[in-house]
């Protein structure tokens, strides 16, 4: 049989065109897939002028059908990679306007869900070698040179990617870089640090939340580490959106509770339970089992500051590993999640 593989589209594709690729049919059909996909993703994008719409498909389907390789190995010929450097040139091509056509498309592909996770995270594109390149700047040190992306991507529990609903690319100024770090730094704006693409991600969250239309669907934001900044906490549960926020803790906030920071106050919560998962292999570490201690809290309130509010977290849930061998550190993990709507931990 050809069991089908769910994509994050209507056109799905058979089992044996992923899997057999050097067979010239079963290229023919996967590059007819690719088509009718990117014209479902796609098509229509609104550039004002037809012909743009339809490049913008057909270099859609090139990339799908060679995502690795360059432009021209994926278009294929000299008069089509032509085609599609004119195209990137264009000045009426906005990437606004593919990031707003795709949107759609996850739309569309988000209503039958209940539960969507907004993920984001930060990357990099590092360009040092690209010694022709202009317009960039410093990523981790000042010796390499690219862009900053911060992509939010939707995805189900169950780990189906449905596409970008936000993303935003620029470059360090050179001038600023390092000023995270020196003194005073913490009493700058959140709108005047790189931390506000947090807040950034999580208004396309909510502004997602609201193009469903539908209280059936509930989005939430996740971050890692670095997301874990109180202006996001702050505006994370002031929302009246509906949609929610789970981050990874970093900071040992204050806590209007007896244990005064947010470690002692989970560590002291009884525990709610144990999981065996396994711990993949590393390269000085052999593949083993590991049994995770839980404990979860509702309504511990986070002060920034003795000066400043408070908000409330409606639920943490703190994971830790015990009984590590010999030599190798536990993993302490603690989980914020900040919801108006109620608990979904």
């Amino acid at each position: 049989g050809q069991a089908g593989l769910r994509l994050s589209a209507p056109t799905e594709l058979p089992r044996r065109t992923v899997c057999c690729m050097s067979s010239e049919a079963t290229g023919t059909v996967q590059r007819e897939q690719w088509a009718s996909w990117a014209q479902e993703e796609l098509g229509g994008a609104e550039f004002g002028d037809a012909r743009l719409g339809s490049r913008l498909v057909e270099i859609a389907r090139a990339f799908l059908d060679a995502p690795e390789g360059s432009i021209p190995r994926a278009t294929g010929s000299w008069a089509a990679s032509k085609a599609a450097y004119r195209f990137f040139s264009n000045r009426k091509v906005d990437p606004q306007t593919i990031y707003d056509r795709h949107r759609l498309s996850v739309i569309e592909r988000s209503r039958s869900e209940s539960v969507l996770l907004a993920v984001s995270d930060t990357t990099y594109l590092d360009y040092t070698s690209h010694l022709q390149a202009q317009d960039l700047g410093p990523l981790g040190d000042l010796a390499h040179e690219g862009l900053v992306v911060q992509p939010t991507m939707v995805v189900t529990p169950e780990r189906l990617p449905l596409g970008l609903i936000h993303q935003k690319v620029w470059a360090r100024d050179r001038d600023d870089f390092g000023k995270s770090r020196k003194k005073g730094a913490k009493k700058r704006k959140i709108e005047q640090k790189e931390s506000i693409k947090w807040i950034e991600s999580l208004d396309a969250a909510t502004q997602f939340q609201e193009s469903l239309g539908s209280t059936d669907v509930k989005v939430i934001s996740v971050f890692d580490r670095e997301g874990d900044v109180f202006e996001v906490l702050s505006k994370a549960t002031r929302s009246q959106s509906g949609n929610g926020l789970l981050l990874r803790a970093s900071w040992n906030r204050r806590v209007e509770h007896a244990q005064g920071y947010l470690w002692s106050f989970m560590e002291a919560q009884p525990l709610a339970g144990t999981l065996e998962i396994i711990v993949p292999r590393r390269p000085c570490d052999k593949e083993r089992t590991a049994t995770l201690s839980i404990r979860k809290s509702n309504d511990p309130a986070a002060k920034k500051s003795q000066s400043e509010g408070s908000d409330t977290c409606r639920d943490l849930l703190r994971v830790r590993i015990g009984r590590e061998p010999a030599g190798m550190h536990g993993c302490d993990q603690l989980d914020a999640a900040y919801d108006r709507s109620g608990p979904f931990l």
